[in-house]
Protein backbone atom coordinates (compact mmCIF):
# COMPACT_ATOMS: atom_id res chain seq x y z
CA UNK A 1 0.00 0.00 0.00
CA UNK A 2 1.38 3.48 -1.32
CA UNK A 3 1.91 6.15 1.76
CA UNK A 4 0.78 9.07 0.69
CA UNK A 5 3.64 12.05 1.07
CA UNK A 6 2.99 14.80 2.78
CA UNK A 7 2.70 18.47 0.89
CA UNK A 8 5.97 20.08 2.55
CA UNK A 9 6.80 23.39 1.51
CA UNK A 10 10.40 23.18 0.68
CA UNK A 11 10.03 21.04 -1.54
CA UNK A 12 8.55 23.65 -3.73
CA UNK A 13 10.72 25.10 -6.79
CA UNK A 14 12.21 28.32 -5.82
CA UNK A 15 10.15 30.01 -8.49
CA UNK A 16 7.01 28.43 -7.69
CA UNK A 17 7.38 29.13 -4.28
CA UNK A 18 8.11 32.85 -4.82
CA UNK A 19 4.97 33.16 -7.22
CA UNK A 20 3.07 31.58 -3.66
CA UNK A 21 4.06 34.21 -1.55
CA UNK A 22 3.57 37.24 -4.02
CA UNK A 23 0.49 35.87 -4.31
CA UNK A 24 -0.68 35.40 -0.78
CA UNK A 25 0.90 38.75 -0.60
CA UNK A 26 -1.52 40.16 -3.23
CA UNK A 27 -4.51 38.61 -1.66
CA UNK A 28 -3.71 40.18 1.68
CA UNK A 29 -2.85 43.47 0.09
CA UNK A 30 -6.79 43.59 -1.33
CA UNK A 31 -8.20 42.21 1.87
CA UNK A 32 -6.55 45.49 3.37
CA UNK A 33 -7.40 48.01 0.97
CA UNK A 34 -11.28 46.40 0.46
CA UNK A 35 -11.37 46.87 4.28
CA UNK A 36 -9.99 50.34 4.18
CA UNK A 37 -11.80 51.73 1.53
CA UNK A 38 -15.25 50.03 2.21
CA UNK A 39 -16.36 52.22 5.04
CA UNK A 40 -15.41 55.39 2.43
CA UNK A 41 -16.90 54.03 -0.50
CA UNK A 42 -20.20 53.32 1.49
CA UNK A 43 -20.23 57.23 2.41
CA UNK A 44 -19.35 58.67 -1.00
CA UNK A 45 -22.34 55.57 -2.55
CA UNK A 46 -25.13 56.88 -0.18
CA UNK A 47 -24.48 60.41 -0.25
CA UNK A 48 -24.42 60.13 -4.24
CA UNK A 49 -27.39 57.92 -4.74
CA UNK A 50 -29.55 60.70 -2.56
CA UNK A 51 -28.21 63.57 -4.63
CA UNK A 52 -28.54 61.52 -7.76
CA UNK A 53 -32.75 60.57 -6.85
CA UNK A 54 -33.57 63.77 -5.62
CA UNK A 55 -32.43 65.26 -8.82
CA UNK A 56 -33.99 62.57 -10.94
CA UNK A 57 -37.05 62.58 -8.69
CA UNK A 58 -37.48 66.80 -9.12
CA UNK A 59 -36.43 66.55 -12.97
CA UNK A 60 -39.08 63.92 -13.79
CA UNK A 61 -42.22 65.46 -11.09
CA UNK A 62 -41.53 68.65 -13.14
CA UNK A 63 -41.36 67.53 -16.48
CA UNK A 64 -44.76 65.22 -15.42
CA UNK A 65 -46.37 68.46 -13.81
CA UNK A 66 -45.33 70.51 -17.40
CA UNK A 67 -46.71 68.09 -19.60
CA UNK A 68 -50.04 67.71 -18.19
CA UNK A 69 -51.26 71.04 -16.85
CA UNK A 70 -54.54 70.53 -17.67
CA UNK A 71 -54.74 67.11 -15.43
CA UNK A 72 -53.35 69.35 -12.59
CA UNK A 73 -56.27 71.92 -12.59
CA UNK A 74 -58.91 69.43 -13.25
CA UNK A 75 -58.38 67.53 -10.10
CA UNK A 76 -60.26 69.63 -7.77
CA UNK A 77 -61.82 72.89 -7.72
CA UNK A 78 -63.07 75.68 -5.20
CA UNK A 79 -66.13 78.35 -5.53
CA UNK A 80 -67.56 80.59 -3.77
CA UNK A 81 -70.68 82.08 -2.24
CA UNK A 82 -71.36 85.62 -0.83
CA UNK A 83 -67.78 86.45 -0.19
CA UNK A 84 -67.29 83.20 1.02
CA UNK A 85 -65.12 79.54 0.09
CA UNK A 86 -68.44 77.62 0.25
CA UNK A 87 -67.74 74.72 -2.04
CA UNK A 88 -65.06 72.14 -3.41
CA UNK A 89 -65.56 69.43 -6.03
CA UNK A 90 -62.81 66.36 -5.74
CA UNK A 91 -62.37 64.03 -8.70
CA UNK A 92 -61.24 60.79 -6.58
CA UNK A 93 -61.09 58.72 -9.23
CA UNK A 94 -59.04 61.59 -11.43
CA UNK A 95 -56.80 61.98 -7.93
CA UNK A 96 -55.92 58.36 -8.35
CA UNK A 97 -55.16 58.02 -11.96
CA UNK A 98 -52.81 61.20 -11.44
CA UNK A 99 -50.63 59.45 -8.85
CA UNK A 100 -50.57 56.10 -10.20
CA UNK A 101 -49.62 58.20 -13.67
CA UNK A 102 -46.76 60.62 -11.93
CA UNK A 103 -45.37 57.52 -9.65
CA UNK A 104 -44.67 55.18 -12.80
CA UNK A 105 -43.13 57.91 -13.77
CA UNK A 106 -40.81 58.88 -11.00
CA UNK A 107 -40.06 54.80 -10.91
CA UNK A 108 -39.20 54.92 -14.39
CA UNK A 109 -37.05 57.52 -14.02
CA UNK A 110 -34.73 56.39 -11.00
CA UNK A 111 -34.77 53.16 -12.57
CA UNK A 112 -33.13 54.38 -15.91
CA UNK A 113 -30.17 55.73 -13.17
CA UNK A 114 -30.05 52.18 -11.14
CA UNK A 115 -25.87 52.19 -11.88
CA UNK A 116 -23.68 54.66 -11.12
CA UNK A 117 -20.03 54.98 -10.55
CA UNK A 118 -17.99 56.78 -7.91
CA UNK A 119 -14.48 56.90 -7.55
CA UNK A 120 -12.35 56.63 -4.90
CA UNK A 121 -8.81 58.41 -4.56
CA UNK A 122 -6.61 55.68 -3.38
CA UNK A 123 -4.98 57.79 -0.35
CA UNK A 124 -8.24 56.95 0.95
CA UNK A 125 -6.79 54.04 2.19
CA UNK A 126 -4.42 55.30 4.60
CA UNK A 127 -6.76 56.60 6.66
CA UNK A 128 -5.53 59.79 6.86
CA UNK A 129 -7.01 63.14 6.17
CA UNK A 130 -3.58 64.54 4.54
CA UNK A 131 -3.67 61.94 1.79
CA UNK A 132 -7.61 61.25 1.64
CA UNK A 133 -7.84 62.99 -1.31
CA UNK A 134 -4.72 62.22 -3.17
CA UNK A 135 -3.50 58.86 -5.54
CA UNK A 136 -5.06 57.76 -8.24
CA UNK A 137 -8.64 56.97 -8.23
CA UNK A 138 -10.46 53.64 -8.03
CA UNK A 139 -13.71 53.68 -10.03
CA UNK A 140 -16.43 51.61 -7.50
CA UNK A 141 -19.53 50.75 -9.47
CA UNK A 142 -22.71 51.48 -7.78
CA UNK A 143 -26.39 49.61 -7.88
CA UNK A 144 -29.83 51.49 -6.30
CA UNK A 145 -33.32 51.14 -6.35
CA UNK A 146 -35.49 53.01 -5.27
CA UNK A 147 -39.56 53.55 -5.04
CA UNK A 148 -41.82 56.68 -4.31
CA UNK A 149 -45.07 57.28 -2.59
CA UNK A 150 -47.80 60.34 -3.66
CA UNK A 151 -49.57 62.82 -1.52
CA UNK A 152 -52.53 65.17 -2.65
CA UNK A 153 -53.60 67.76 -0.48
CA UNK A 154 -54.60 71.87 -0.53
CA UNK A 155 -53.99 74.71 0.85
CA UNK A 156 -55.82 78.31 1.40
CA UNK A 157 -54.18 81.35 2.19
CA UNK A 158 -54.80 85.06 1.86
CA UNK A 159 -53.80 86.64 -1.63
CA UNK A 160 -54.99 90.15 -0.79
CA UNK A 161 -58.92 92.11 0.19
CA UNK A 162 -61.24 89.49 0.09
CA UNK A 163 -59.51 86.91 -1.94
CA UNK A 164 -57.71 83.54 -0.92
CA UNK A 165 -55.17 81.44 -3.15
CA UNK A 166 -55.95 78.09 -3.41
CA UNK A 167 -53.03 75.88 -4.29
CA UNK A 168 -52.88 72.08 -4.97
CA UNK A 169 -49.88 70.57 -3.55
CA UNK A 170 -48.19 67.48 -4.37
CA UNK A 171 -45.93 65.66 -1.40
CA UNK A 172 -43.57 62.76 -2.91
CA UNK A 173 -41.85 60.47 -0.18
CA UNK A 174 -39.21 57.89 -1.67
CA UNK A 175 -36.86 55.73 -0.36
CA UNK A 176 -33.57 54.40 -2.21
CA UNK A 177 -31.67 51.88 -1.52
CA UNK A 178 -27.96 50.75 -2.72
CA UNK A 179 -26.92 47.59 -3.54
CA UNK A 180 -22.57 48.08 -2.91
CA UNK A 181 -20.07 44.75 -2.32
CA UNK A 182 -23.07 42.37 -0.22
CA UNK A 183 -23.69 45.74 1.55
CA UNK A 184 -26.94 47.94 1.50
CA UNK A 185 -27.81 51.07 2.60
CA UNK A 186 -31.38 52.88 2.92
CA UNK A 187 -31.80 56.78 2.07
CA UNK A 188 -35.56 58.50 2.75
CA UNK A 189 -36.33 61.49 1.20
CA UNK A 190 -39.50 63.85 0.71
CA UNK A 191 -40.62 67.15 -1.06
CA UNK A 192 -43.47 69.24 -1.95
CA UNK A 193 -44.89 70.70 -5.43
CA UNK A 194 -47.00 72.74 -6.45
CA UNK A 195 -49.43 71.16 -9.04
CA UNK A 196 -52.42 73.53 -9.49
CA UNK A 197 -52.77 77.29 -8.08
CA UNK A 198 -55.80 79.73 -8.57
CA UNK A 199 -57.30 83.13 -7.01
CA UNK A 200 -60.53 82.97 -6.12
CA UNK A 201 -62.97 85.62 -4.54
CA UNK A 202 -63.58 84.86 -0.32
CA UNK A 203 -61.86 84.74 2.33
CA UNK A 204 -59.42 81.94 3.83
CA UNK A 205 -61.83 79.91 5.66
CA UNK A 206 -61.16 79.03 9.31
CA UNK A 207 -60.71 74.90 8.12
CA UNK A 208 -59.47 74.36 5.30
CA UNK A 209 -60.38 71.07 3.81
CA UNK A 210 -57.96 68.90 2.89
CA UNK A 211 -57.55 65.56 0.29
CA UNK A 212 -55.32 62.67 1.29
CA UNK A 213 -55.74 59.67 -0.89
CA UNK A 214 -52.45 58.21 -0.05
CA UNK A 215 -51.59 55.08 -2.46
CA UNK A 216 -48.24 53.24 -2.60
CA UNK A 217 -46.95 51.56 -5.81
Amino acid sequence: MRRMRRFNIRTLPRGAFRALCAFTLAVCLVLVVDARLRPAVRNIAMTRAKSLSVRTVGESIEKFISENPEECSALMSVGSNDGKIGSMSINAASVNLFKSRLVRAVDEALEENAKFVVKIPLGAVTGSEVFAGMGPEIPVTVRMTGGAEAQITDEFTSAGINQTRHRVMLKVECSVYVFLGGNEGAANFSDEYCIAENIVVGTVPQTAVTIDIPQRQ
